[in-house]
This record gives C-alpha cells, structure tokens and sequence, in this order.
C-alpha cells in the first residue's frame, strides 16, 4: 500500500480531476441541473477559480482538501447521508460502460477487489486497499494510510465500493464498516455479504 501526507516535508494528498466532474456529473442526475449550478455558484477561493478557468482536468492532479471543500458546500445545501451515498453509487454506475459492467458480472466479488486495488492509485495518491479475507458469501477489504479522508469522503468511497462489488454479486450485496471509515481515519475495514 501507498501512503501520501501527514509529516512536513510530504505533499498533501491528491485526487484525480476526473473526480470533480464526476460529482457534479452525478449531483445533477441525482437532483438536478439547477442544485449542480447552486453547488457550483457557492464555491469560492482557488477551487473556484480553478473551476473557472478550466484549471481541473480529468488526468490532473488537486489537492484532496478542494475535494472535502466541493462536498462541504453540496452538504451545506443538501446535508443528507443518503445523498452522499446515492452520489458515491450513481457515480460508479455512470463511471462503468455497459461492456464494463457485463464483465464484472461475470466475475466473483474477490477478483473485482483485487482489480479495484490495482485501480485505486490512479484516482488517490493517498493509502491503499487490499483483499484481507474472503469466503463464499463474504468478502473483506482493508483500506489503510488514507490521508485527508472526512466521513463525507469515506461515505461516498465506500458507496462506490458497495456499487462496485454489487455488479458481481447481486442486488442483495450489503456493506457493513467494521473499523475506522470516520472523520478523520486514515483507515477503514468494511466486509460485504450476499
């Protein structure tokens, strides 16, 4: 696993551009086109500016802290975990192509997990996950060294992990946080049944 922040002399963690279109992408699905442009119109300082100037783009690289900033200012309108949740879920959905999601379906939750690991360091510079144990109903991951992360942030990651294994064990796939994934955690150890 790779770990990015914490002592001076480290950079602060980052997060791919993709990510902050993806959001508003989804916000606007999820509630409208006019709650994406509220969202938008509240956000001030350099992500503001960043945004106005087409700064951010999908392969960039930006400080995770204007991430926590964009969700600090969709849960000032919207303060609601299910959407935070729904984002991190739809999100997913809308990420994968059709192709994408008929492959996952044909493959066990373990082998998407071990996929997700490898992806996982081109959208965070921060921490890892990894497949800590699996059974025939039951799969648990371990995410560590995740700097930066606020439960928001922890919220809408884990949702999309949930979506993720969702595509290849069913509809009755259900993710259960066993440690940490709060406010502030560097870590998190969830486990999905179905």
């Amino acid at each position: 696993m790779r770990e990015s922040g914490g002592p001076e002399g480290v950079s602060e963690p980052k997060i791919k551009g993709v990510v902050f279109s993806s959001v508003f992408d989804t916000i606007a699905v999820v509630k409208s086109e006019a709650f994406r442009q509220q969202v938008r119109g509240a956000i001030d300082g350099e992500l503001a500016e960043a945004l106005d100037t087409g700064l951010i783009v999908a392969p960039g690289w930006y400080p995770l802290a204007w991430y926590r900033q964009m969700w600090g200012v969709i849960r000032r309108f919207d303060p609601s975990d299910e959407l935070v949740r729904e984002v991190g879920r739809v999100s997913m959905e809308l990420d994968f192509k059709v192709y994408h999601k008929l492959i996952l379906r044909m493959l066990k939750p373990a082998t998407v997990m071990r996929i997700a690991q490898r992806v996982y360091g081109r959208y965070l510079d921060t921490g890892g996950v990894e497949l800590v144990e699996q059974g025939p109903r039951f799969i648990r991951a371990r995410w560590a060294g995740v700097a930066g992360f606020d439960e928001t942030l922890w919220m809408e990651h884990l949702s999309g992990a949930e979506h993720l294994v969702r595509l290849a064990a069913g509809d009755t796939t259900k993710l259960r946080v066993i440690a940490g994934g709060r406010d502030g955690d560097p870590h998190a150890e969830v486990e999905a049944t179905w």
